[in-house]
């Protein structure tokens, strides 16, 4: 005899389909797939026990016991679910080998785009590649000027003769002053060019410098404008509400979320210790963490103002994602602080010296050994891949096609633009500011 939940929330481990008397007429998923090459395997007939019951523990009410009260009183052999290993329900049950792992993570709305765009003028380069160009840029001034100021005796000297003294005379060279060395040097980095006058023996020193420099300001300025059009098209989005557990719990005005009785809900209130510890305190503080069901946990982490926050492994929110993207027509959820957490082994539970243990254990080794329950897994784990930056499926088919899309016209708005009016901005009041400073030196001369 077999139990599972009624509404089963993980679509990869099982997903049930029932007629409209409620009548079970389909079950998918890796599970469903698991028990179909056991049964095969070892011959083995089974019935489905229908319960309604969504909590695992064992409950007082008569009408909700939990589903490992049905193992307990002998009901049913098998709970076929996504059981996460724990020392209480160790007392209740035996375990087969783990068929799956997963990561933990947040559900978090979807943060929106940023109403500016300032520093889309700035993130073409890397930042120490503006520090290397700022250095360079002193540099070249530096070196022009002393270039300038420093002369070599030239060989057609003018030879005077005082008395008995033989004296030298130079001829006089007009030394570059620095706002001329200046002015060349940012005009031809912002492509506008410039010009100033060599004399002297270092003309060929001079003009090295200002050749290379050339050279250096015609690829930076390629590069930067080749770069500079996809961050003014693109509006980056918002800081996300929580990147890790730390930013959870160090904001008090941010709530986590779970659902009642299941393994978040168990594993935070029991935790004595840690960050778990510490997640369960956030639960207890506040009246409305435990939710009845996974789509009221998802109605207060769309609510506004975002307050909310819910936990779970991360195939389940794949498939709140999933089912929320098709609802809605967009991606309005999406994962964070994913890292943060190990994977989590899942069985299913057997009763206590079952003589399907063994058998089952061979079995679920002996799939994980072939590669299907991978394979599996990939069949059924939700794609929710446009709602992603990055893919974070694994599946090289997808990766290998190349579909050809038909690129859009992106509109420019002030939004793309206001870095650039910044800049401008800026420009303006430094142009002003020399103006006045002129007038100002005329004025007192």
């Amino acid at each position: 005899y077999l139990s599972f939940k009624k509404k089963f929330k993980l679509a990869v481990s099982l997903e049930i389909k029932r007629n409209a008397t409620g009548h079970i007429v389909d079950l998918s998923g890796v599970s469903a797939l698991m028990l179909d090459w056991l049964t095969r395997r070892y011959k083995l007939n089974y019935t489905i026990l229908q319960v309604n019951d969504s909590v695992l523990e064992p409950g007082s009410s008569k009408s909700h016991p939990g589903l490992i009260s049905y193992v307990v009183n002998g009901k049913c052999d098998v709970i076929m679910a996504a059981i996460r290993l724990s020392p209480d329900r160790f007392r209740h049950l035996d375990f087969i080998h783990p068929w799956m792992y997963a990561r933990s993570a947040f559900l978090i709305p979807m943060p929106g785009e940023s109403k500016t765009n300032i520093l889309a003028v700035v993130k073409p380069f890397h930042y120490w590649v503006w520090i290397a160009l700022i250095a360079s840029l002193l540099a070249v001034i530096l070196t022009l000027f002393y270039f300038s100021q420093v002369h070599d005796l030239p060989l057609d000297v003018s030879k005077l003769k005082l008395g008995s003294q033989q004296q030298f005379q130079q001829p006089a060279v007009k030394s570059i002053s620095v706002k001329e060395v200046v002015t060349y040097v940012l005009g031809t980095l912002l492509n506008q060019g410039g010009r100033f006058s060599i004399n002297g023996a270092n003309t060929f020193k001079i003009r090295f410098v200002t050749g290379t420099w050339c050279l250096v300001t015609l690829v930076l300025v390629n590069v930067y404008n080749g770069i500079l059009i996809s961050y003014v098209t693109s509006n980056p989005r918002e800081k996300p509400l929580v990147e890790s557990p730390d930013d959870l719990l160090a904001n008090a005005n941010i709530h986590l979320v779970v659902e009642k009785g299941q393994g978040a809900d168990f594993i935070f209130s029991t935790a004595e210790s840690g960050m778990f510890k510490a997640l369960g305190d956030k639960l207890r503080a506040y009246p409305r963490s435990r939710c009845t069901a996974t789509d009221q946990c998802i109605d207060l982490v769309k609510s506004q103002p975002s307050q909310h926050v819910y936990f779970n492994t991360r195939v389940v929110l794949l498939d709140v994602m999933r089912q929320d993207a098709r609802k809605t027509g967009q991606c309005n959820l999406i994962q964070a602080a994913e890292s943060y957490s190990d994977n989590t082994a899942f069985c299913w539970g057997l009763t206590k010296n079952s003589p399907y243990t063994e058998k089952f254990n061979r079995g679920v080794m002996s799939m994980r050994e072939m590669g299907l329950v991978g394979l599996w897994e990939r069949w059924h784990e939700p794609d929710v891949r446009p709602c992603f930056p990055k893919s974070h499926h694994n599946n090289k088919k997808t990766k290998t096609k190349k579909t050809k899309k038909k690129k859009t016209l992106v509109r420019l708005t002030l939004t793309n633009l206001n870095g650039a009016f910044v800049v401008l901005a800026i420009g303006y009041l430094l142009s002003f500011l020399v103006f006045i400073r002129e007038k100002i030196s005329l004025h007192f001369k």
